[in-house]
């Protein structure tokens, strides 16, 4: 009789646990706001730009993004809606940085470029298109793995972080499928600016031994004192507050199964695009300091799509989910939303709160427009 009572104990407490959880995953939900910032954006850009920012300069706002074909950065003035300026930048000659992989914004003569061709190395720029600085990072450890500067973009979030006259600079280490292999590689180089060297590295998070996900490739922030680190195949999100690292479970309800998928080794860029589309994934991990949460994208995977629609599904995702987190790092809501009504790939934060570029499905798509829909938290009743 005891140890039924016992069972029974233990199996009411779990599901206590359990309802405890679920019930805290529906506090807040995200919902649309009907509020669209409609911008023409002529011959520029398209909706699959690759990088994208939003960044304040003598208190006015812009949206910056990458033309990439033109090795270009175009702004728009989110007051008037319009184009403010356009930036080219030389792939050779003596002003060279290669083909733009990423950018990040802090000001208009603030700039800090990545590169597809020299992808150990980092560029400060101004917006006469002049290069101010040339950050090198080419005898910076992880050489057997290739360590190389994670490029800027938006469509898996990436931002540098500058603190204490540092700047904190992300890899993205090739080959990186395990645990083992990611030991005593750099997750973020430290260079100090005033000395113009690199000072060290922090390590990557310690993660399980039996992992097979790319860990090496990743949503990486920072946040007061604190990095975070946010995998694409990691249901775990792990913070580093200076001294070590803290992992949070922040697994998305609608992931079914362990995410093992790696395509490293695949030669058929065919079957590469189907694992893309077929494989469950996390996306950007994003910060709102006006409303105090962050958020996290979950892509569930598709199967059974058309061979001619695979190159559409890869670029952009069918549906997805946003999780809503709060400071402690808990998942506070989790909104599954419209197919193919928006892109996560194109998602920005600004004062007034979180952008999603609405996709082809949506009421108000317009071709010849750019549109972000402005989305809201709201207390679940």
């Amino acid at each position: 009789m005891r140890i039924i009572c016992l069972l029974f104990l233990i199996v009411l407490t779990a599901c206590v646990t359990k309802n405890h959880h679920e019930n805290k995953r529906r506090v807040f939900e995200v919902v649309a706001s009907n509020d669209i910032l409609s911008i023409p954006p002529g011959k520029y850009v398209n909706e699959e730009s690759i990088a994208i920012r939003y960044f304040k300069d003598d208190k006015k706002e812009y949206l910056a993004l990458l033309n990439q074909s033109a090795n270009e950065i175009i702004i728009y003035d989110l007051q008037l809606c319009q184009l403010s300026k356009r930036i080219k930048f030389e792939r050779r000659g003596p002003e060279r940085v290669g083909l733009i992989s990423g950018f990040d914004m802090w000001s208009l003569d603030s700039i800090y470029l990545t590169s597809k061709t020299f992808y150990r190395s980092l560029f400060l720029v101004d917006s006469s298109s002049h290069v101010l600085r040339k950050l090198d990072f080419v005898n910076q450890g992880g050489e057997s793995l290739m360590a190389r500067i994670a490029p800027l973009h938006s469509h898996i979030n990436n931002e540098l972080i500058y603190r204490n006259s540092n700047l904190l600079v992300g890899t993205y280490i090739m080959g990186a499928s395990n645990n083992a292999k990611l030991i005593d590689q750099p997750f973020r180089y430290i260079y100090d600016m005033k000395r113009d060297t690199c000072l060290g590295m922090v390590n990557y998070p310690k993660f399980s031994e039996d992992s097979d996900a790319q860990l090496g490739y990743y949503s990486g922030i920072g946040i007061s004192n604190a990095l975070i680190y946010s995998g694409v195949n990691e249901p775990n999100v792990y913070v580093n507050n200076g001294s070590k690292w803290k992992s949070y479970n922040i697994r998305s309800q609608y992931q079914e199964n362990e995410i093992t998928a790696n395509y490293i080794g695949v030669q058929d860029i065919n079957t590469v695009f189907r694992m893309m589309v077929e494989t469950p994934k996390y996306l950007s991990f994003l910060t709102d300091k006006a409303q105090g949460v962050y958020y996290r994208f979950f892509y569930p995977g598709v199967s059974g799509v058309p061979d001619e629609d695979i190159q559409y599904f890869q670029r952009y995702h069918k549906w997805f989910t946003l999780m809503v987190i709060n400071s402690k790092f808990e998942v506070v809501g989790e909104t599954k939303l419209p197919d193919e009504y928006y892109n996560p790939n194109m998602a920005f934060v600004s004062e007034q709160g979180l952008y999603l570029s609405l996709s082809r499905k949506h009421p108000k798509y317009n071709d010849n427009f750019m549109c972000f829909e402005r989305m809201l938290i709201k207390k679940v009743k």
